[in-house]
């Protein structure tokens, strides 16, 4: 049966992008235009960094802020250099340092997996750039974004941390294996170029849905672009970011954006278990990044239902001092309510 059923939707496949085939094409160079001129340019040098970095313990300088970190998401100090990094690098390059970590003993399976789940983010660079200032024509809302994300981001960190077996110290003595620039170099070229496949494979797939649901519904065509929209918030957050943002740039549109930027799509999280090893649970990182972009989406739309005198004089000030004092008190509680196991 399941042999038949895989079949029907190859063959289902081909027909489509033979009758469909300048549509798709469409879609793709679409897809391949933006991973060229947006995704390469804003992560491949924060992939290689962020490797680099986070082997090579060059962020001991900043020691009292890692052991912080360590303590209050209940993580080893090592992994604390992998969060500061997701918060510059996007996506999936908190997943890349963390298998380097597990891999080289530094860390364990429990605290990689926890890990996985909350150093995986769009970069700020797209974020800010691409979305805020190019889809949006606001580099203010895409900075918004980026905080809103962040701050989802953390409270995952903290409240998985309170709920987890406390990190002992003798977790914190190994430190990661240097690794060769140029060895960085190398592996942040292999995961470009995948990513450049699961974007190109998302905006296929949401073609060809589209194109379905279009001729087996003749009067969906009324909803066409917000079809789009939902299917490549599904798939694919670069496409999505592109698709939703021609809709305005209203509250409701805002908080899809801040929504979908901490979710990704089924391409991101292929992404991030791509670059994991097997044995880890792709389960954990769905159901994190789903609670994600709900919080996120509801940060969003208050953000932009603000009233106007909140933001109109300091900018983005308002929003970031009350992020950061939220983010505070909420560390401090789940910390106090963190569990205790024995050693």
């Amino acid at each position: 049966m399941k042999k038949a059923v895989k079949f029907l939707t190859c063959a289902y496949l081909i027909v489509i992008l033979m009758i469909a085939f300048d549509t798709i094409a469409s879609e793709i160079r679409t897809a391949l235009k933006m991973w060229a001129k947006i995704l390469l340019p804003s992560l491949f040098p924060y992939l290689v960094l962020s490797q680099y970095i986070s082997t090579s313990g060059v962020l001991g300088i900043f020691s009292p802020i890692e052991k912080f970190i360590a303590k209050l998401f209940n993580i080893s100090p090592c992994s604390s250099a992998v969060y500061i990094c997701s918060l510059f690098s996007g996506y999936p390059s908190g997943a890349v340092c963390t298998s380097e970590l597990y891999r080289g003993g530094c860390i364990d399976k429990e605290e990689a997996e926890r890990l996985a789940c909350f150093t995986n983010n769009a970069g700020p660079l797209f974020l800010i750039s691409a979305v805020g200032g190019c889809m949006l024509n606001c580099t203010k809302d895409g900075i918004a974004i980026y905080c809103i994300q962040s701050m989802s981001a953390f409270m995952t960190a903290v409240v998985m941390g309170a709920k987890a077996k406390k990190v002992m110290a003798h977790n914190h003595a190994k430190k990661a294996s240097a690794k060769p620039l140029t060895k960085c170099c190398q592996d942040s070229v292999s995961t470009m170029l995948a990513i450049g496949g699961y974007v190109v494979m998302s905006a296929a797939l949401g073609a060809i849905a589209a194109t379905s649901i279009e001729r087996l519904f003749p009067y969906s065509v009324i909803w066409s672009e917000e079809i789009k929209g939902a299917i490549y918030f599904c798939l694919e957050i670069s496409n999505a970011m592109n698709a939703i943002s021609s809709f305005g740039n209203t509250p409701l549109v805002f908080a899809i954006i801040c929504a979908s930027a901490s979710w990704g799509g089924l391409s991101v999280i292929m992404q991030i278990g791509g670059a994991l090893p097997e044995e880890f649970s792709r389960k954990k990182i769905i159901i994190t990044r789903a609670v994600q972009s709900l919080v996120s989406f509801v940060a969003g739309y208050v953000y932009k239902n603000l009233p106007h005198y909140c933001y109109a004089v300091s900018g983005n000030k308002a929003l970031i001092v009350s992020l950061v004092i939220c983010a505070i008190v909420f560390g401090a509680y789940m910390t106090t309510k963190r569990k205790s196991y024995p050693a």
